[in-house]
């Protein structure tokens, strides 16, 4: 596999794992931005797997979540498909 496909892959797992953080907090998109301090439209991007988020972006998203940013990122891994 390229590493293209291997970082769309990561990309997209982590936006599953966002999504499903979120939704078990019971919130919608609009409120993970408020409390993440991101706009929603990009909230959705994330989670369609559409952009790459940076590292200030998953440390906003991991503490809005109330999650250490290494928590986060392996929530997302662990929804890559296996290779």
């Amino acid at each position: 596999m390229s590493s293209a496909g291997v970082s769309s892959a990561l990309v997209q797992s982590f936006g599953i794992g966002v999504r499903q953080l979120r939704e078990a907090q019971g919130w919608s998109q609009e409120r993970l931005a408020e409390n993440s301090n991101l706009n929603r439209s990009y909230i959705g991007e994330i989670e369609r797997g559409v952009v790459i988020a940076s590292l200030l972006t998953v440390e906003k998203l991991a503490g809005a979540l109330q999650l250490t940013p290494a928590e986060l990122l392996t929530h997302g891994a662990a929804q890559r498909p296996p290779t």
